[in-house]
């Protein structure tokens, strides 16, 4: 009988087919894996990025708004300001828009501004006494209207300090998901010391 039963043929192992078919279901879970890995991570890297951009540029836009009302703030304080003294103060109030560097994020621009305003007592609208921005220019003429703020806030017999910043802000990390946001803020302060700002241009020539 047991000379009979080694001559019978052999069916396959059952642990050999086991196995393969284990390794097979293992090498078709680590090839789904990195399926799904190949699609979510381009997801995952650009919202990791868009949230440091947007970030960066939330607090570069409320760094260029205290820069404006820290520049109307100041100009609101004098009784007459030169022009030099008024180029170092718009370096000054730079430093706010930027403070971790002197320079600003490659790209980027800024310009400040600041404008005197008083009401003209034949037209009663609001027009420029003085300007002066951060490039040495005049930016509104004087005796023109300005209609950027409300003609209410205005009293006849005094006048507005008005700063403005226009800053290009260039993300420094990518410049791709966010190419550049334009921040555009304004201050507007009261005299404290005159019923008007003077703007000196030199030394006793003053308008």
């Amino acid at each position: 009988m047991r000379n009979f039963l080694k001559f019978l043929p052999r069916g396959p192992k059952a642990t050999s087919g086991s196995a393969s078919r284990g390794s097979y279901r293992a090498k078709s879970q680590s090839g789904l894996a990195a399926v799904e890995f190949a699609l979510i991570a381009p997801v995952m890297i650009f919202a990791f990025f868009a949230a440091i951009e947007g970030a960066s540029a939330f607090a570069a836009g409320r760094r260029a708004s205290n820069a404006a009302h820290m520049l109307a703030d100041i100009v609101a304080q004098e009784m007459e300001i030169e022009a030099a003294a008024l180029n170092d103060l718009f370096v000054g109030v730079s430093s706010v828009v930027n403070p971790t560097s002197n320079a600003l994020p490659s790209g980027s621009t800024v310009t400040f501004t600041a404008v005197s305003l008083e009401v003209d007592p034949d037209t009663n609208k609001i027009v420029v006494g003085w300007s002066r921005d951060s490039a040495g220019a005049e930016p509104y003429a004087v005796g023109t209207e300005y209609t950027k703020v409300s003609a209410t806030i205005v009293d006849p017999n005094a006048s507005l300090v008005v700063a403005e910043i226009d800053y290009n802000y260039v993300p420094p990390l990518t410049k791709t998901l966010l190419p550049f946001v334009n921040f555009q803020f304004q201050a507007v302060r009261r005299p404290r010391r005159a019923s008007a700002v003077r703007f000196c241009a030199s030394p006793g020539n003053c308008i």
